[in-house]
Order: C-alpha cells, then structure tokens, then sequence
C-alpha cells in the first residue's frame, strides 16, 4: 500500500496507523489516543486499499474531557469512559403533539469503490473541554481478506 502523501508544510502531522492490513473477523485494531487540548480542529487523514472486492472498513470516534488515562468518574472502577457522537433523527412533527426524535452513537463506514488505494480526510472540530479523542478501525466489508488502513492525523 502507498502511504498517503501530505504537503510537506504540515509540520504537526503524526502516524496514528502505519499501512498495514486491519485485524482479521472484523475486530478493532488497537486504539489510537491523541491528547487535543488547546487545538480547534483534528484531521484525519485515511488510505484503503481493500482486501477483496465489496471491502469497506468501519470507524468510531471517541471522545474524552479527562487528559490522565483513568476517567475521573470511573477511577473507583479503575476504567475509562469514553463519549460517542450521535447521530440524530427528527421525528414527525404534527401540531399539538411532543416530537419524539432518535439519536443513536454514530459509527461510520467506508466502502471501497475499486481495486486501488482509495484517500480520505475527516476533519474534527475540537470542542472546549475536550481532551483526548480515540480513533478506532476494522474491517468489516470482507472481515476474511482484510484490507489495509493508514491513518496520519494532523491538529490545527
């Protein structure tokens, strides 16, 4: 797989996911932290190249408003919590009648659209009180013949 290639003006650019194959039966790779604190914006700089035809990979964000590793809520549990983003459905909206809308913890998914490495950026606004922000992969288009997955971030 190539890497993704960056302007060489990025200075602040870091390697979260070196170009190598997503973990095999759909299992998430290994989680990548950044620390975001005093930055207003995280990109996300993906490449895929499929294993097989239909490949397509799934990724969840995560986010953190604690910067050691122990959530300070959960540190009696001695784990960490980490908060999804959403996705959100108006509900039907009829006159006199509460609306009720759904949200649900987003997770997105990348198809791949042919047989070559495909490039991708998603950008994240870096909200007040936000910490850290985990990024998480796998593949689950064809989870026997996983594709590979780079993933270079860059704070701004």
């Amino acid at each position: 797989m190539l890497p993704v290639n960056l302007p060489e003006l990025i200075e602040a650019r870091n390697i979260l996911r070196l170009p190598v194959a997503l973990p095999d039966a759909g299992a998430f790779d290994a989680d990548n932290i950044v620390f975001v604190s005093d930055h207003r914006f995280f990109n996300l700089y993906f490449g895929y190249l499929r294993g097989a035809a239909l490949g397509a990979f799934s990724i969840i964000v995560e986010f953190s408003p604690f910067s050691d590793d122990i959530d300070a809520v959960a540190v009696a549990a001695g784990v960490q919590i980490w908060y999804q983003d959403i996705a959100f459905a108006v509900g039907g909206v009829a006159a006199g009648v509460e609306t009720t809308s759904l949200i649900q913890q987003e997770r997105m998914s990348y198809t791949a659209e042919g047989a070559t490495q495909e490039n991708f950026m998603l950008q994240v606004i870096v909200n007040k009180g936000m910490e850290r922000i985990r990024i998480s992969v796998a593949e689950t288009g064809v989870v026997g013949t996983p594709g590979d997955c780079q993933i270079i971030s860059y704070l701004g």
